[in-house]
């Protein structure tokens, strides 16, 4: 598993998976067709060639989870409406804006 941070976007919590977990008959990336390729059943092992671009089929990512990214938080009250007691953030990047609430 793996934690991908990020300022700008939501984080995730990822799962590396050595065989597809999915879309086994889909291409796992969208290759040019200018662009030569080979089949993960042509690559040498070990690897002895450099650039060699394989051409493999389904999904090897895994999102486990992911989280809301609020930075940066430009402010931040606590709305307490019905008791209950909620979180209000506003954050802001570049020319886009976000207000959240938390329970």
């Amino acid at each position: 598993m793996v934690y991908v941070g990020s300022y700008l976007a939501d984080s995730l919590l990822i799962k590396l998976h050595h065989t597809p977990w999915r879309n086994s008959n889909q291409p796992t990336l969208e290759i040019s067709l200018d662009i030569t390729t080979v089949s993960p059943e042509q690559v040498p092992h070990p690897v002895t060639q450099e650039g060699v671009v394989i051409d493999a089929k389904g999904d090897y990512v895994e999102v486990l989870e992911q989280f809301p990214n609020l930075a940066p938080a430009g402010d931040a009250v606590l709305v307490d409406l019905t008791g209950g007691g909620q979180v209000c953030c506003i954050s802001a990047i570049v020319r886009s804006g976000n207000i959240s609430f938390f329970f």
